[in-house]
Order: C-alpha cells, then sequence, then structure tokens
C-alpha cells in the first residue's frame, strides 16, 4: 500500500490517540489529574507505553514530510486539524504545566497580581493550589500579561475542572489557529507549500504539547504564524501588532520581533522608527495593567537568566554532573565558564544575525538560528515542547536544509521526557546532534 501524506498523517492521529490513552490509564492509576509518580512498574510500563506512540508519530512524520509536494490543500488542513484534535483528547501526562497557568489566573481573579504574587498565597486549602507542584509554589508568573490574563478568564469560573476544560479548549483553538495561518501562509508558497505545512501542521510535538497538554506556547506560535501570514500578503503594521502581541505572551518572540523592525528600519528609517515606537507603546499598555516596577519582571527574570541549581535536560547538565560527583568545588567555576563562553557565543551570533538581516527571508533565517543556538546552548533549563517554537520560522524559511534539521530536532527533544535524561544521551541526542547539524549546514560560522 501506497504511503501518501494523507495515510501518514492519518497515522500520525492514531499514535497520538494511543499516547492519549496512556495519558488516560496514568489517571485511572493516580486518581488526579496532577501528574504524580506511581509505582515503579507502573511509571516504566506507561513511559514505554508512551514512547512507542510518539516514536511512531515521530517516524511517520518525518516520512511525510519526505513525501509531501506541491501546492497545500484544503484536505491537507483537515489532515492536521485531525491529528490536533486527536491529540486534544489528552489528559496531563509529560506535564503538570496547565496548573500553575491556572493558579495564576485565580490569583488575577481573586485580585492579586500574577506578576508579584505566588500560588503559595492562595492557601493550603486552595484546590488550584493545591494541583501546583511544590517547587512551583513560590514563584511568580514567568509569563507575560497575554498569557496571565486569558489564565484569569478560565480560573473565574471557581472550579478546578472547568477552569482546567476551558483551558484545554483555549490552547486547542490556539493550536488549530496555528494551522489556518500557517495554512494561509503556505498559500503564498504555490507549488512548495504542502511541505512547509507539513512541518507544521503535522509534527507530533506541537499537536500533543499545545492541542494535548494545554501549554500556553500555543499563543505565541498563533501570533508568530499569522505574521508570516501577514508579511506574506504585505500587511507589516498587522504583522507587527501580531508579532507584539506574541511578544506580550512569551519574551521568546524577541529575535524575531528585533529582526524584524531592524529589516523595515533598514528600508525605511521613519517607518522602521515609528514601528519602534508603537511596538514600545503597544507592550507598555498591555504591562500597564499589571505593573509593580520592576518586580513585575521578576518572573520572566527567573526563566531568562541562568543559575547554576535551575539547570535541566541542558548541554550544560553534562559538566555540572561530572563536577557535581567528583569535583564538588568545581561546580561553580564550572557553571560560570559555560554561561560565559556560550554567552559570547550567542552575543557574536546575535550581532551577525543583525548584520545580514538585508531582506525579510534574512531575518527569519536569523531568528531561526538564533533561536535554535539559544535552545541549544542558551537555555540552561530547558523542556521538549520549547522546540515548537521554532516550527513557524521554519516553515517560513526557504532553507530547506535548515527547515529539515529543525524537523528532526523536533521529534528528537521528546527523549528528554525520560526521568533520569537517559545520562546525559539525549541532551547529545537532540541538542548535540542538532549543533552538528547546524555546523555540517555551514550555519553556525559559514553562510
Amino acid at each position: 500500500m501506497k504511503r501518501t501524506p494523507a495515510r501518514l498523517g492519518a497515522g500520525i492521529a492514531g499514535a497520538l490517540l494511543a499516547a492519549t490513552l496512556v495519558s488516560w490509564l496514568r489517571f485511572a492509576l493516580g486518581g488526579t489529574l496532577n501528574v504524580r509518580e506511581l509505582e515503579p512498574v507502573q511509571d516504566l510500563v506507561l513511559g514505554l507505553a508512551f514512547a512507542a506512540a510518539f516514536g511512531t508519530a515521530a517516524f511517520l512524520y518525518l516520512a511525510a514530510l519526505g513525501r509531501a509536494t506541491g501546492p497545500v490543500t484544503p484536505s491537507l488542513l483537515a489532515l492536521a486539524m485531525l491529528v490536533h484534535l486527536s491529540a486534544s483528547l489528552a489528559l496531563p501526562l509529560t506535564s503538570n504545566d496547565a496548573f500553575p497557568n491556572l493558579a495564576y489566573g485565580r490569583l488575577a481573579s481573586l485580585g492579586r497580581n500574577p506578576a508579584t504574587a505566588s500560588a503559595a498565597e492562595l492557601g493550603p486549602d486552595d484546590p488550584f493550589g493545591q494541583l501546583v507542584d511544590a517547587p512551583w509554589r513560590g514563584r511568580v508568573s514567568v509569563y507575560g500579561p497575554m498569557l496571565n490574563a486569558i489564565a484569569a478568564a478560565c480560573a473565574r469560573t471557581g472550579s478546578v475542572v472547568s477552569a482546567f476544560v476551558l483551558f484545554k479548549l483555549t490552547m486547542l483553538a490556539a493550536g488549530l489557529g496555528t494551522l489556518a495561518a500557517a495554512y494561509g501562509f503556505c498559500r503564498t508558497l504555490k507549488g512548495k507549500g504542502a511541505w512547509a505545512f507539513c512541518l507544521v501542521g503535522l509534527n507530533p510535538l506541537l499537536a500533543w504539547e499545545v492541542s494535548g497538554q494545554a501549554h500556553n506556547d500555543g499563543v505565541m506560535l498563533l501570533a508568530t504564524a499569522a505574521f508570516l501570514w501577514a508579511v506574506a500578503v504585505e500587511q507589516e503594521w498587522l504583522a507587527l501588532l501580531l508579532l507584539t502581541l506574541g511578544f506580550a505572551a512569551k519574551f521568546a518572540v524577541a529575535p524575531l520581533l528585533l529582526l524584524y523592525l531592524l529589516w523595515v528600519l533598514r528600508r525605511s528609517p521613519w517607518r522602521g522608527i515609528a514601528m519602534a515606537v508603537v511596538a514600545v507603546g503597544l507592550v507598555a499598555g498591555l504591562f500597564a495593567g499589571t505593573w509593580s516596577g520592576a518586580a513585575t519582571l521578576a518572573g520572566p527574570g527567573f526563566a531568562a537568566i541562568p543559575a547554576a541549581d535551575h539547570v535541566v535536560n541542558s548541554l550544560c547538565s553534562l559538566p555540572l554532573d561530572v563536577a557535581r560527583f567528583f569535583f564538588p568545588s568545581a561546580l561553580g567555576p564550572t557553571f560560570l565558564a559555560w554561561t560565559a563562553v556560550t554567552g559570547l557565543f550567542l552575543a557574536a551570533q546575535a550581532l551577525r544575525c543583525a548584520w545580514r538581516t538585508a531582506t525579510f527571508d534574512a531575518a527569519l533565517r536569523g531568528a531561526l538560528v538564533f533561536t535554535l543556538l539559544y535552545e541549544c546552548l542558551g537555555m540552561l533549563w530547558y523542556e521538549p515542547w520549547y522546540a515548537t517554537w521554532l516550527l513557524p520560522l521554519a516553515a517560513g524559511c526557504r532553507d530547506r536544509r535548515l527547515a529539515g534539521i529543525v524537523a528532526c530536532y523536533s521529534v528528537l527533544v521528546p527523549m528528554l521526557y525520560h526521568p533520569t535524561e537517559l545520562y546525559g544521551l539525549a541532551a547529545l541526542g537532540s541538542h548535540g546532534l542538532a549543533l552538528f547539524l547546524l555546523w555540517r549546514a555551514g550555519t553556525l560560522m559559514g553562510t
């Protein structure tokens, strides 16, 4: 039987349904929406079952990319929606992140500012706070005002279950909206649109993490995909609005926003200045309702600024683990050396990307390369769903080889779900392989 993209896409949907079944089995065994450790044998069996389901989806995804040709079609859009709808039935399995979001929303609904208040302040009897993992109960929101507002709207129901359902539906809408925006953009690519759309639309990590696990990254991805469409149809001010709203959700869109403004500035200085002023004004307006001075940025600062005790799923984990077990006194110097060297490298890459931003394609490519390098080297606390940030950028990139590296990276980072991170092999097999492929492609230091 010929394996067409349609058949392969249906297989991806089936594999994600199997992963969804695993999430319901975990709920039945654990008796709570919150993902907690079960009996070791139960965790092992469920972990292997999920790995098999997701691994199947990943294999079929790469096979579908290898067969996707021609223009994007409505049937491909419908197929991508089927993939997301299949994943949307999942309960928390690989992450509890929905619950801190709802706790921040609960704080907002009670008149507290989630940018300066934590879930611990809800009290021990509050059902929203009880579902937040202990290490995060004392943390303020690391998200922007857009996401805090969405969480607040969902938490106003006052019930954890209804708020959770609303939040999941909101992220499903963001996932489906991302597909629609990507479809609109890929239609402008004419005969090359199918491959670019399948890169985003059939990606199992995107479907699982946004529509399945309800990660709020979906809001930023929707803004980014819609931005690409707006630029393609020459609606630059709309593109700026969309990208700025994405920035107000998560600051991870900053490289693309800055390079886009730089590109406009080089074409038309006055227009670039005007757009920068509007972007700053819009961000300031969105922050105004919850602004409490510099403390408002404590959460995003915690997420962005490296710390030796805040390292996981990173290549930096390897030298730190060696130092921790064999040379404890070298732990601090090892951390400082890593952050100094990688920081200088990323700064040089940022300047290189800015220097080469003479066209929109160069701006998009620069944002993609820098973000990928930042994920591989600069993000010392890394989670697999961060790779979804790269997908809309890769779909818009004209460099098929670079986009292919992103596709591979997105199906390799789920190895980091393993509780032991496979003793460093997962980081090497995802971040390390991506860096090697970038070097082979001449992207690190060459063209």
